[in-house]
C-alpha cells in the first residue's frame, strides 16, 4: 500500500486550517538595502610570500525585502526576497557591440551592468492563527537564543541566514511557549530512506525581563544510518541597566557523513555568555565564547563545533579566512582569493575567546565603541609544533543615524597574529607574523 511521505501529510493537515474566506488583503513590508565596503592590508600574514595578498578593497550590495500578506485576520503568508545579495560593485560589467562592424566595444566605454540573475525568493511560508495556536508551513527562517547555532541572518550586518522547509505548530500559554516542527532538510535522490529529516521541539519561559528556553532537534538520514541530536539552551535576562545572555549547544550523533566519512561519532559543544551594561551615555560589556575542537583531524570521533557564520566577534578574527593568498588568475568566482592554506575560517570554531568593549553615546543617534578580543585554540592538533594563541585584535567602530531610516557605520581593526600562525611552517607558507589592518564602511536604508 502506498504510504505518502510525512511532510506531504503534514502540509495537507496544516492546509485544513486555511478555510477562512478572504475579505480583504493587507500587505506589510519591511527590510533594508545595504551598501558595504571593507578593506584589508593583507590577509596573508606574510607580505613576502610568493603569492601574498596585497591591499584588498571591496564593495557589495544587499537588498532584503520582507512582505507579510494577510488575506484575513487569521490567514496569511510571508515572503522574503533577496536581490544583489553579496554582488560586488562593478563585477558584472557588460561590453557593447558595434552595430556597424559587429565587433566588441571595450568595456571601458560601456555604462552597462548586468544584474538579471541577482534576485531570488529566499523564503516563503503560510501561516494560520487558530484558537489553539499558530500553524506555519513552507520555507522559513530559523533562530534561537544568541544565534550561535540557528541564526536567521535578518540583522542589518548579517550575510547568510539559516532556513528550513518545515511544518510548524506553536502556542503561548500565559508565559510558557511551545513549538513543534518537522523539517525536510534534504530530499532523497532515490527514495524516502535517502532523505534527511529533522524533528524539533522548543519550550521556553517568556516574561518582560527574562526569556529562557531549550531548543532540541533530532536529525535522521536512514540510508546512511546517520542520526544527530542537538540540544540548545539559552537565557536572556534584563535587570535594570544590566543584560545577561547565555547560550550553550551540544551536538551528539553517529553514522556515515555525506563527505564520505563512515562510522563517525559526533560530540561537540559550543557556548557563549555575555554581560552588558548601559548607563547612558556610557556602555560596556564582556563576552566569553567556547567551541570544542579536535586534536586528531583524521579521527572518526568528531568534536569540533562551529558557531553560525552570522555570529560576528571581530572584523578579522573568526570573520576572515587566515591566511588568504592571492590567486594566480583572478576571476568572478574566486575574486583573487586563495584559501587553500587556511589555518582558521570565518566562524568561531576550536576556540576559546574573550571580548571586552566600552562605548560612548553622546546622543541617541551617535555611538563610539572600542573592543578588545583575545583568542586561543581549544585543542591543538597532535604532533604539532605551533602554539595555541590565535592572537589579539582591537576594533574601533562608530555608528551615526541622524537621519531616520538611514544608518552609517564605520569600523577599523588591528589584528596581531598569535603563535598558532607565527610558528606554523610548511613547504608553501611560513613566518605568518604580519599584522592585519582592516576597515569597514556601510550605509543602510531600513524600511
Amino acid at each position: 500500500m502506498f504510504a505518502p511521505p510525512i511532510h506531504f501529510v503534514a502540509v495537507i493537515a496544516a492546509s485544513s486550517f486555511l478555510s477562512a474566506t478572504a475579505q480583504a488583503a493587507e500587505a506589510l513590508f519591511d527590510g533594508y538595502y545595504r551598501a558595504e565596503s571593507d578593506f584589508f592590508s593583507s590577509r596573508s600574514l606574510n607580505p613576502e610570500l610568493a603569492e601574498a595578498e596585497s591591499l584588498v578593497f571591496d564593495t557589495r550590495h544587499r537588498l532584503l525585502l520582507g512582505a507579510r500578506l494577510m488575506v484575513s485576520s487569521d490567514v496569511g503568508a510571508q515572503v522574503q526576497i533577496r536581490a544583489l545579495d553579496g554582488a560586488h560593485w562593478g563585477s558584472n560589467g557588460v561590453g557593447l557591440i558595434d552595430p556597424v562592424t559587429g565587433e566588441d566595444i571595450p568595456i571601458e566605454f560601456s555604462d552597462s551592468i548586468d544584474s538579471a540573475g541577482d534576485i531570488s525568493v529566499w523564503r516563503a511560508w503560510g501561516e494560520a492563527h487558530t484558537a489553539i495556536g499558530d500553524f506555519k508551513f513552507g520555507r522559513m527562517p530559523l533562530h534561537f537564543g544568541s544565534g550561535i547555532w540557528q541564526n536567521s541572518g535578518n540583522d542589518l550586518d548579517d550575510d547568510y541566514g539559516d532556513t528550513a522547509d518545515r511544518v510548524q505548530f506553536e502556542a503561548l500559554f500565559d508565559k510558557v511557549f511551545f513549538q513543534l516542527a518537522y523539517d525536510l532538510t534534504a530530499d532523497g535522490a532515490i527514495n524516502a530512506e535517502d532523505a534527511t529529516t529533522s524533528y524539533n521541539g522548543v519550550i521556553s519561559y517568556r516574561s518582560e525581563t527574562v526569556v529562557a528556553g531549550i531548543n532540541t532537534q533530532v536529525r535522521r538520514t536512514p540510508s546512511r544510518n546517520f542520526s544527530l541530536f542537538t540540544v540548545d539552551g539559552a537565557v536572556d535576562a534584563h535587570m535594570g541597566q544590566l543584560a545577561l545572555s547565555l547560550e550553550a549547544v551540544g551536538q551528539f550523533g553517529s553514522g556515515d557523513l555525506a563527505n564520505g566519512a563512515n562510522d563517525a561519532t559526533i560530540a561537540a559543544i559550543g557556548t557563549v555568555v555575555s554581560l552588558e551594561m548601559n548607563a547612558s551615555p556610557l556602555s560596556g560589556g564582556a563576552e566569553f565564547g567556547f567551541a570544542t575542537g579536535d586534536d586528531d583531524t583524521n579521527d572518526q570521533a568528531i568534536k569540533t563545533f562551529a558557531f553560525d557564520r552570522d555570529y560576528d566577534v571581530a572584523l578579522v578574527m573568526f570573520e576572515q579566512t587566515l591566511p588568504t593568498l592571492a590567486t594566480s588568475v583572478s576571476n568572478a568566482t574566486n575574486f583573487g582569493a586563495n584559501t587553500d592554506f587556511a589555518l582558521s575560517g570565518d566562524a568561531v570554531s576550536n576556540a576559546i575567546y574573550g571580548k571586552i568593549h566600552v562605548g560612548y553615546a553622546p546622543r541617541e543617534d551617535h555611538k563610539l565603541d572600542v573592543a578588545a578580543i583575545f583568542a586561543r585554540t581549544a585543542k591543538l592538533p597532535e604532533n604539532t609544533s605551533v602554539g595555541s594563541g590565535y592572537g589579539k585584535e582591537i576594533d574601533v567602530s562608530y555608528t551615526n543615524s541622524v537621519v531616520e531610516h538611514l544608518t552609517f557605520s564605520s569600523a577599523v581593526g588591528f589584528f596581531l597574529p598569535g603563535d598558532y600562525y607565527t610558528q606554523f611552517e610548511s613547504d608553501d607558507i611560513s613566518d605568518l607574523s604580519s599584522s592585519v589592518v582592516a576597515g569597514k564602511l556601510s550605509a543602510t536604508v531600513t524600511f
